[in-house]
C-alpha cells in the first residue's frame, strides 16, 4: 500500500472525527487553539492506535485468519511500514479534527453529514480496489 493509499484511508478514518469536531465546535463560542489541539490529540491517538493494536493482534491470529486475509486491510498487505501507516493516520487524524473544530465554531452543522458521507464513499473505493486487487479480476 502506497503512502498516497495510506494518506485517503487516512483522511476517510478522520472523517468521523471532523464530523464530531464540528460539533465540539459547535458548542464553543470562541474555539482557541487549545481546544483545537485539544480534538486532534484525542482523535488522532485513538486513529494511530487502533491499526497498531489491529496489526498485533493481526500477527498473533495469522495463522487462523490466512483464508481471509484479503477482507484485512492491515496485518497481511505485504510490506508495509505500519509505524510510518500509524503516523500518517494520526497526523492526518489530528490535523482534521483541529480544522473540523475551528469550522464547527464559524460554520455550524451544514457540514456534518458532507463529511460523514466522503469518508464512507472513500472506505468503500479503497474496499473495493482491494477485494479486485486479490480477487485478480
Amino acid at each position: 500500500m502506497a503512502e498516497f493509499e495510506i494518506f485517503l484511508l487516512a483522511v476517510s478514518l478522520a472523517m468521523d472525527a471532523f464530523a464530531v469536531s464540528i460539533c465540539k465546535g459547535l458548542k464553543t463560542k470562541k474555539v482557541k487553539l487549545n481546544h483545537m489541539a485539544l480534538s486532534g490529540l484525542w482523535f488522532g491517538g485513538f486513529q494511530a492506535l487502533m491499526p497498531l493494536l489491529g496489526y498485533y493482534f493481526g500477527q498473533a491470529f495469522q495463522k487462523y485468519i490466512v483464508a481471509f486475509d484479503h477482507w484485512v486491510t492491515f496485518g497481511f498487505m505485504g510490506n508495509i511500514d505500519i509505524f510510518k501507516a500509524i503516523a500518517i493516520i494520526g497526523i492526518t487524524t489530528f490535523v482534521i479534527a483541529m480544522i473540523g473544530t475551528k469550522i464547527g465554531c464559524i460554520c455550524g452543522d451544514k457540514l456534518k453529514s458532507q463529511a460523514e458521507l466522503l469518508g464512507g464513499l472513500i472506505l468503500i473505493g479503497l474496499g473495493v480496489k482491494i477485494l479486485v486487487e486479490h480477487l485478480y479480476i
